[in-house]
C-alpha cells in the first residue's frame, strides 16, 4: 500500500544470482497516467528499493525508468 491507501502491485519480482531484488513493471504501447502515477510514487515511498519500468516498443522491450 502506498500512502493514501493507494494500492500498487508491480508485474515481477526478478531476484538476481547474488539475490539482490528488482520489481519489474511491463507496459504496452500506452502507458495510462494514474499507471505511471502509482510507480514514481512507489519508488519515491521505497528508496532502498530496486524499481524497474519497461515499455514494448516496435517490438521489442525497452527500459524507460
Amino acid at each position: 500500500r502506498l500512502p493514501g491507501g493507494v494500492r500498487y502491485t508491480p508485474d515481477f519480482d526478478v531476484v538476481g544470482i547474488g539475490g539482490e531484488t528488482e520489481l519489474h513493471e511491463v507496459k504496452g504501447g500506452f502507458i495510462r497516467t494514474d499507471a505511471m502515477n502509482k510507480f514514481k510514487q512507489a519508488v519515491e515511498c521505497f528508496p532502498g528499493w530496486t524499481f524497474k519500468m519497461f515499455q514494448k516498443k516496435g517490438g521489442a522491450w525497452t527500459q524507460i525508468r
